[in-house]
This record gives structure tokens, sequence and C-alpha cells, in this order.
């Protein structure tokens, strides 16, 4: 899995752009708060910050009372640090499927993608300026969440006027959806079990939820952050993936708009599957 790392950013370029690794963490920036507290704030200005507190907690208090409280405090801290994790995965996770093992999920064919899998022998990949898998992935993703907002805004024209979350992405009558594949801000991947047929056949498949910002034009010298698109997939079978799209404009509280199925398209392939699926 990706993790951290160190960067920097200004305040000036918070909004225009993002040039760090994607970081491992399920919580997108969807609020301003996060967004400073994620992008603009060292790591190592976090980990400092809470050494200090517990440095000043570790001169202030009793030696007898860290022998007293000092395990039973960590042992609690460490089980609240696991049970989040877990809630957040199971938040994640019921984004796209009805239940982690209770339930069984059934796709229609406008809620799958096709996503050509990664082939490190194709010579297409020195072509597409492809070196792994990440690459491939983060291509083809970018590809079809621009592919679904377009059809998902064509097919909904008239709610699309009511809708302050969409309306961002059409200007005169254009598209403006302006994604870049370099920027994604976090990407976890993870394993969900999930029945098969019945509840006594279970699987493993894989999950990915990503992340990355959209923007008012694509110039980043005078661009717009105007929110973040969180994206959902559930690895069916070797090409098919399900597919949520959870998208929340920049502000001081959350709000969402979904795109899941759409009934104008199905099996949407990306454009890497349409020229190599065959070769």
């Amino acid at each position: 899995m990706l993790r951290p790392t160190c960067y920097k950013i200004s305040k000036r370029t918070l909004f225009q752009s993002y040039s760090g690794i994607p970081r491992n963490s399920y919580v997108a920036n969807k609020t301003y708060p996060l967004l400073i507290w994620n992008n603009l704030i060292p790591y190592q200005l976090k980990y400092l910050s809470a050494f200090g507190a517990g440095a000043l907690a570790f001169i202030n208090l009793h030696p007898q009372i860290w022998i007293t409280l000092g395990p039973p405090i960590s042992i609690a801290g460490y089980y609240l640090n696991r049970n989040i994790k877990h809630n957040l995965y199971i938040q994640n996770v019921n984004q796209i499927t009805n239940g982690v093992e209770d339930q069984v999920s059934d796709y229609s064919p406008s809620e799958i993608v096709k996503i050509l899998p990664y082939d490190e022998s194709q010579l297409y990949n020195v072509q597409e300026e492809i070196e792994n898998e990440y690459d491939s992935l983060k291509r083809q993703i970018v590809d079809l969440v621009g592919k679904r907002l377009v059809e998902h805004i064509t097919s909904n024209p008239e709610a699309i006027e009511r809708n302050e979350t969409l309306s961002p992405f059409i200007k005169d009558s254009q598209f403006t959806i302006n994604l870049f594949e370099n920027e994604f801000e976090s990407w976890v991947t993870s394993k969900v079990r999930v029945p098969e047929d019945s509840k006594d056949n279970v699987v493993v498949k894989r999950f990915i939820k990503a992340s990355l910002p959209y923007y008012n034009e694509k110039s980043i010298k005078s661009r717009k952050r105007l929110g973040v698109i969180s994206i959902y997939l559930l690895k069916l079978n070797e090409v098919e993936w399900a597919i949520s799209l959870e998208i929340s404009p920049i502000g001081w509280k959350s709000k969402s708009s979904w795109i899941r199925g759409i009934p104008s398209v199905e099996y949407m392939e990306s454009e890497l599957y349409k020229k190599f699926n065959k070769v």
C-alpha cells in the first residue's frame, strides 16, 4: 500500500494543485479543515505536536499516576484506534456493497466498468508511458470518472440545473471536467469478503477507495479547486469492476452527490481497454 511521505505545499497552491504521494486513508478532503490538515500541515509537525503534548503531560503528572493509568490508557488507545479504522473500512465498503459478509450484492450492467488488467510484458505500456499497475489503474480510473460524469449529466439535464454539486461541470453549455491522474490525494487497496451465488460460498474481492480533486479549469496558475471526487471500486472478475462516485464540493460542511448506475450506458469501457483488450 502507498504510504504518506513528506512534501511541501504553499498556501497559494493549496487550492490549485496537489503534488504529494496519495495518503493511505479512507478520508477524502471534503472540507476546508480536512484539506488544510492533510495537505498543508506536514506530518512531521503533527507527530511533533503529539510528542510534545505527551512529554508535557509526562513532566507534569506524578510517576505513580503513569504507573497506574499508563497501561490501561495505552490498551484503550490501541483498541480505539483499531475500532475507528475498522468502522471507516465498513462505511466505505458499504458504499459499493450491500454488506461486507451477510448480503449478496448484484450489480446491473450500468454499474459496471471494464478496466484493462496490467500486463508488464506488453509493449503498449511503453507507448502509453505506463510503468506499473498503479499507473495503469489511475489512467483508466480518471478516464472512466470523466466519462461517467458526462453520461450522467447528459442523461439528467433537468436535474443538473437544480444540482449545485454537479452544475460546475458545465459552463456555457460545454463540459468542463478537469481531473488529473497525477493528483490522487488518497488511495487505499483492501480486501472484501462477499458471498458468491450463496451465503455458504464466500470469496475475497479487491476493493479500492481513492480520491482526487477537480478544478474549474486546466491551467495550474489560474485554476481553482472546486471539490473532490471519491471513487469506490470493487473488482468482480478479471476485467469488470463495480463503481460508485461521490462528488463533494469543497466547503466548511461536507455534502455530496452520488453517481452509481447510469441507465444510458452498460459495461462502460476505459480507453485503454478499448484499444488493447484484444492484444
